[in-house]
């Protein structure tokens, strides 16, 4: 629409004039509310080193994220919502006066547009939010929940995909052979605190080393945070008003001072001492002049070639994230039928149609209806919506929203 318009007061006469444009704003509106709020406060919830701690915690044990998409599924019985969005919820009204063929048209495109906005929506959220929850190591930071049975039951599961993951890989079967290659278990990272987890012998009081290890590199997450931040503030500072590109160094030092950056991360600002004098001249030692020293053998310029040379780096979006999800419930489940040649039929998770909701019935556990997110060679992604209800009657008037309601 930008496109196809002179300036922005072209595009907002347009938006007022057009009622359908109207309309289809105040849907996205309405239905992205509640991932929009929750999404617009991770920065605060993640600003200090500790704060970042329970931010991640709340992640690996699907707290708000899921909460805020759970309330985007409920908007959908919600009639004021559906009122606001242009569609007909008075069922008496329509029962008297029936609507015409044309207006059972335009409500028909009024509900897909929505049903494809909210599918969507919960795709891209889930999708993005999944590496915190269900993926390692952030998956880990479940042992830092304060619920002492959450954090068993994350180890656990730990235990279990660990022995799983080593399970497929002694066994080597073609089939298994790419989910152990890009397993996120084989990294050094994992292997140190599998190593850990076993020397604690798998018991969550023995285990300090890891828990201490898992909060120490979440409250990195901050840090991460103040660096992207800060860098954001001087590229500002840079364009607005700097015809050459670059800034002196007290200027760097002044729009961080002046900036709202220290008191959102909750630091303390660094005062210069004046009653230390600067010496004027340095004097270096001989000694000191090369803090490293190159060993005698000779370079390695194969490898000098590797790092200097031009590099395709694998940028990981949330669809490759997935399907690090998918591998690790592939082989959980695998283990648990105590039968890894059943990798063989993954494939038919694709046969699964994507943004469906499906009745999931387990072991030991009530049905539950879930939304088929994203699906995958090795399995699919599944959010849980709500608890299966056997009906008191036959159900009546399933449209394109009732699935959800």
């Amino acid at each position: 629409m930008f496109g196809k318009s002179a300036n922005t007061f072209h595009v907002a006469a347009k938006h007022m004039l057009g009622i359908d444009l109207c309309y289809s704003c105040r849907r996205l509106a309405i239905f992205g509310a509640p991932v929009q709020e929750e999404h617009n406060t991770w920065k605060e919830d993640s600003a200090s080193p500790d704060a970042s701690v329970g931010f991640l915690a709340d992640c690996a044990t699907g707290g708000a994220w899921v909460e805020s998409l759970r309330r985007t599924i409920g908007l959908l019985k919600d009639r004021v919502a559906l009122r606001r969005s242009g569609l007909s919820v008075d069922i008496a009204s329509a029962r008297a006066t029936p609507p015409s063929e044309s207006r059972l048209a335009v409500e028909d495109a009024m509900a897909a547009q929505i049903f494809s906005f909210v599918a969507n929506l919960l795709t891209e959220r889930s999708g993005s939010m999944l590496q915190y929850a269900r993926s390692y190591p952030h998956a880990l930071c479940g042992l830092l929940q304060a619920s002492r049975d959450g954090q068993a039951a994350c180890l656990a599961m730990f235990c279990e995909d660990w022995k799983a993951y080593e399970t497929a890989r002694r066994l080597a079967l073609p089939d298994l052979r790419k989910i152990v290659e890009r397993s996120p278990m084989q990294s050094r990272v994992m292997e140190d605190f599998a190593r850990m987890a076993r020397a604690g012998g798998w018991s969550l009081d023995a285990c300090g080393a890891l828990l201490s290890r898992v909060k120490k590199a979440a409250m990195c997450f901050a840090q991460e945070n103040i660096i992207e931040t800060s860098f954001r503030g001087q590229r500002d500072a840079e364009t607005r008003g700097n015809p050459c590109k670059s800034m002196r160094n007290w200027k760097v030092y002044e729009r961080l001072q002046t900036s709202d950056l220290i008191r959102l991360f909750g630091m303390q600002p660094l005062e210069p001492n004046v009653d230390i004098p600067i010496g004027t001249e340095a004097k270096i030692e001989p000694s000191d002049e090369f803090l490293f020293s190159r060993r005698g053998s000779s370079p390695n310029h194969e490898l000098l070639r590797q790092l200097c040379g031009k590099q395709d780096w694998v940028s990981t979006d949330a669809q490759g994230l997935n399907k690090h999800v998918a591998d690790t419930e592939a082989l959980r489940t695998l283990l648990r039928h105590d039968d890894f040649a059943l990798a063989s039929v993954l494939w038919q998770n694709l046969l699964i149609p994507k943004h469906q909701v499906i009745l999931v019935h387990g072991a030991g556990v009530s049905a539950v209806y879930c939304f088929h997110v994203a699906g995958h060679r090795f399995g699919c992604v599944l959010l849980a919506c709500s608890a299966y209800r056997e009906p008191s009657h036959p159900a009546r008037g399933r449209g394109r929203l009732g699935a959800f309601l």
